[in-house]
């Protein structure tokens, strides 16, 4: 359900719930892992939105490219839904399966872009 909206360009946010065993008002809920928490968790609804892009985005970039401008798009989203951002905004290609799929991966020190092989 949740990638089918990504695959939409939709931003999905989940609401969840997990009881704890053990649970004791002497816990304080900072000392708690997140793989204590993050797991089977029950999901109890999911919404999604369209955040549609600024007027004339794929223009300027495309005159950004004509200019030798280099063009990098930095997210926080979910790959499906980053990928398909960067397909409307004409950043990406439409990809044509999922071996042309993005890598949902953030860039270090030692394989950050340089400039020959920037988006």
């Amino acid at each position: 359900m949740v990638e089918n909206m990504a695959r939409k360009g939709l931003r999905t946010l989940c609401y969840a719930r997990k009881e704890i065993p053990d649970w004791s008002a002497d816990i304080d809920p900072i000392d708690l892992k997140p793989s204590q928490i993050e797991c089977d968790m029950h999901l109890l609804a999911v919404t999604a939105v369209e955040d549609l892009l600024q007027d004339d985005v794929k223009s300027c970039i495309e005159d950004f490219r004509r200019a030798k401008i280099s063009v990098w798009m930095l997210t926080g989203d979910k790959g499906l839904t980053a990928e398909e951002i960067g397909v409307a905004c004409g950043l990406m290609p439409q990809k044509d399966g999922p071996e042309d799929a993005v890598v949902d991966t953030l860039p270090t020190r030692g394989n950050m872009p340089s400039e020959g092989n920037l988006v």
